[in-house]
């Protein structure tokens, strides 16, 4: 017969996991712990001491979803947002940026020479924003799977954005239509039409025999790879739009001046 664990050791293992991120129930239950002790762990000790509680279908930990005591603390937050995420005189964010270079530096954070900043935004995709943050792995895995991440472009720059002479503002604008299912399909399916029209002409002119660019297995694995990137871009602006509309960043980062500054008003 096992060893019962306490119950202290299960509660670390949960707070660790919502820590990370947020977490369904049905999540949680994956880590191991009995069903009886972690509805114990969670509406008997995390939620009654107010350190986690659940939002619609997911259970956050107080750091990942912020809850301001004060108009200051709110200030606070929404400048650090703010500084993450939107340009500056000094500094491009994403604000204006190419949307699909921008959505690089969240899926590649790891890699050497990486902003410290963009590192910072990152951890607050990863602690308060639990589905962008899945989706991101998962464009990652397929990116890695496929050989792609090894080249610095394709299949994340649309030669749409790549190609153009119009400000970044106006490409950021054109972000918001990826949010829209049928949107998003018109323009994956446009984008691959346009691929295999451009490397068409170029076999002609090189006169080389024609033949179809894509199987219908290859413009499937295109299209979900497109589909995905398109729905990633979309999430990730309509972030960088709720605190351009003084909604802070959910979530936390090594930065945040919550988590390095206390101040306590004179009694």
């Amino acid at each position: 017969m096992a060893k019962k664990l306490p119950i202290r050791v299960r509660m670390k293992t949960v707070i660790q996991a919502l820590k990370e991120g947020n977490k369904t129930y049905t999540e949680l239950l994956k880590l191991g712990v009995p069903e009886k002790t972690l509805d114990r762990i969670l509406k008997d000790y995390l939620e009654y001491f107010g350190l986690a509680w659940k939002d619609g279908v997911y259970w956050v930990w107080y750091e990942n979803k912020k809850v301001f005591q004060s108009k200051h603390d709110y200030d606070i937050a929404l400048k650090h947002s703010r500084y993450l995420t939107l340009s500056t005189s000094d500094k491009q964010r994403l604000d204006q940026s190419n949307p699909y270079l921008a959505l690089d530096l969240l899926v590649y954070h790891d890699k050497e020479n990486r902003d410290v900043d963009d590192q910072c935004l990152f951890q607050h995709i990863k602690t308060g924003y639990y589905e962008v943050y899945s989706l991101l792995q998962k464009y990652r895995k397929i990116m890695d799977a496929r050989g792609y991440s090894e080249h610095p472009h394709f299949p994340k720059l649309h030669s749409h954005f790549e190609f153009t002479h119009r400000s970044p503002w106006e490409m950021v604008a054109e972000v918001a239509l990826l949010q829209d299912e049928e949107k998003r399909e018109r323009h994956v399916e446009g984008e691959i039409a346009g691929d295999e029209y451009m490397y068409s002409s170029d076999l002609k002119e090189r006169g080389l025999p024609e033949k179809p660019l894509c199987s219908p297995e290859e413009r499937k694995r295109a299209k979900e790879l497109l589909d995905l990137r398109d729905l990633l871009v979309g999430k990730i602006y309509a972030i960088v739009n709720e605190v351009r509309n003084g909604i802070p960043l959910q979530g936390y980062c090594d930065s945040c001046p919550d988590r390095r500054v206390t101040i306590k008003s004179k009694s």
